[in-house]
């Protein structure tokens, strides 16, 4: 059986060579997907839907830093990446936002609880806000205080 370290590694990776199935083997069928601003994702292809939306979205995403670390049964990954919004993105509220040409560079942390070989749930958390000031959907701080 694989380290929560190694599995951790070998599912970023497949998600930066964009391969959805492989992506989709480390998941457990019943597995809960926590991401910034929209509920948690539950089951394997409501997961699935998720992040194919994203990658549509952002086809070209790729690292600038990652680390892996783990305790026992839990991954940790520090990451950093860069990627341009060239599809459409499908936001909470179920509207797509067109693709903007806007690049992207956004870090975070996420977490990840295995059981065996398995994601039972993974956690995202990221600066949301800059996000979608990166997306052009939020004015920036440098904008509100010129304002």
């Amino acid at each position: 059986m694989s380290t929560a370290k190694q599995l951790a590694e070998q599912g970023w990776n497949a998600w930066f060579n964009r391969d959805i199935d492989a992506v989709m083997e480390f998941y457990a069928d019943d597995a809960e997907l926590i991401l910034p601003g929209t509920p948690p994702v539950k089951g394997k292809d409501a997961i699935r839907g998720a992040w194919q939306a994203y990658m549509t979205a952002f086809p070209d995403e790729h690292p600038t830093a990652i680390r892996h670390l783990a305790d026992g049964s839990t991954a940790i990954t520090e990451w950093a990446v860069a990627q341009t919004h060239t599809g459409p993105l499908v936001m909470p509220t179920g509207d797509v936002l067109p693709a903007t040409g806007k690049a992207i560079k956004l870090s975070g942390v996420t977490i990840a609880e295995l059981e065996g070989d398995k994601v039972r749930r993974q956690a995202f958390y990221w600066d949301n806000a800059d996000f979608l000031q990166q997306l052009g959907l939020m004015p920036s701080p440098e904008l509100v205080a010129a304002g």
